[in-house]
């Protein structure tokens, strides 16, 4: 089974913004998936862990996030089979978290067939097990393409209501 979300965005996006691609990525996704309610706010986060990304593009990645206060920092990896479509499957990430306001920039590991260093941004706003609302945009083609969509799943606290 195949999760897509939204329309392709940009073809360029397809090797930069990696999605859940089978059934396994799904099922990876599903513990983290909780009803928010609607009455409850958060106004500090903890996202510290390993989040699974499902983008527009067809392509699925993992962030695995440490977080110091609003800093974020970590890695990201791509299914090996994605891989292969995408020349790299390795990236480091840094950003920030403020209030629910997601903003992570990752520099994947240069790509195999031209040694490119592509760079990604991904944006969004945590809620309870989500990062919703996300965009993804490739910071290396010039001129910059129109932005994906993407949701994360994975860890959430609430430190502070």
């Amino acid at each position: 089974m195949k999760l897509t979300y939204g329309l392709l965005a940009a073809m360029a996006l397809a090797p930069l913004v990696p999605t859940a691609t089978s059934a396994a990525s799904a099922a990876t996704a599903a513990p983290h998936l909780r009803a928010v309610d609607a009455g409850t706010s958060c106004k500090s986060w903890k996202i510290t862990g390993k989040w699974l990304s499902v983008a527009s593009n067809g392509y699925s990645d993992t962030f695995n996030i440490a977080q110091r206060g609003t800093h974020l920092s970590g890695t990201a990896t791509i299914p090996a089979d994605e891989a292969v479509n995408s020349g790299y499957s390795t990236g480091t990430l840094t950003g920030t978290l403020k209030g629910g306001a997601f903003n992570i920039v990752v520099i994947w590991a240069p790509r195999k067939s031209d040694g490119v260093r592509l760079h990604g941004k991904y944006t969004g706003r945590v809620v309870a097990g989500h990062v919703v609302k996300g965009l993804a945009t490739d910071l290396t083609t010039k001129p910059t393409p129109a932005p994906g969509t993407w949701t994360g799943y994975g860890p959430t606290v609430c430190l502070k209501k």
